[in-house]
């Protein structure tokens, strides 16, 4: 999972909790912000997380906590030529160490110190050049236009979330490929893991919606995952993913 990458607006707790986790504890930091609990053997979080709660969970995943680029994304980029890239929201970059191997050139952006601390590590340890830089996305700007701009499971509300996307389209050079991939809306009913927060879910359709006047879209739609649980057993989560080229 990525990082969370922004800094959210002051939220009502009682728009944040999930009422299938009324046992998790919420708490509040100095900001206001909601974060998220993990339910034990779920790999949910039924809370918004700030960017202190994102640092302690990737200092506890550790180093080597989670590996591989997210697998819709590699089907998406391995159409496309090399060429020069953002991961926005990032995280510890392992989208972008994938696109490194295969020649882009690539800058991921996230607010998580201890991610992109982890990033580096890992970009040197597979003996690629990956640029990381921390900011928080209701702020960054572009410092120049990528061919390629990816935002992998940027899970926050509505307003904040809207404000993201257009700003990975702002990135784009002309003819560039924009791609969205999130945890869908249906994954609290119908799947398995992930946020627990309909506020920070969301589909398809709504990001079509914000971006399509934009960009051309080549895909959008539900995607089903694998997830193997603690117990070795193997459930389903819901995603989605958009698709879409400058005009």
């Amino acid at each position: 999972m990525a990082g969370g990458g922004v800094r959210l607006k002051k939220s009502p707790v009682s728009s944040l909790q999930s009422g299938s986790h009324q046992s998790s504890v919420i708490s509040q930091n100095a900001s206001g912000s909601g974060i998220w609990h993990l339910v034990p053997g779920t790999g949910a979080y039924p809370f918004l997380m700030d960017r202190h709660a994102w640092n302690e969970r990737y200092r506890e995943r550790g180093f080597h906590g989670h590996t591989g680029a997210n697998r819709f994304f590699v089907e998406i980029a391995s159409a496309l030529a090399p060429g020069a890239a953002y991961d926005l929201a990032g995280g510890e970059g392992h989208n972008a160490v994938w696109l490194a191997e295969h020649g882009w050139r690539v800058t991921v952006v996230d607010w998580s110190e201890v991610a992109l601390e982890t990033g580096r590590l890992l970009a040197a340890e597979r003996v690629v050049e990956v640029d990381f830089e921390e900011a928080d996305l209701l702020e960054w700007r572009p410092v120049e236009l990528r061919d390629l701009v990816a935002m992998v499971y940027l899970q926050i509300p509505p307003r904040e979330r809207q404000a993201a996307w257009c700003t990975a389209v702002d990135a784009l050079a002309p003819g560039g490929t924009l791609a969205i991939i999130g945890h869908d809306s249906s994954n609290l009913t119908e799947g398995c893991g992930g946020p627990q927060s309909p506020d920070v879910l969301y589909t398809a359709d709504e990001v079509v919606e914000v971006i399509g006047d934009r960009v051309e879209i080549l895909r959008a739609g539900l995607v089903s995952r694998p997830v193997v649980l603690d117990d070795g057993t193997t459930a389903i989560a819901m995603d989605n993913v958009v698709v879409g080229r400058l005009r």
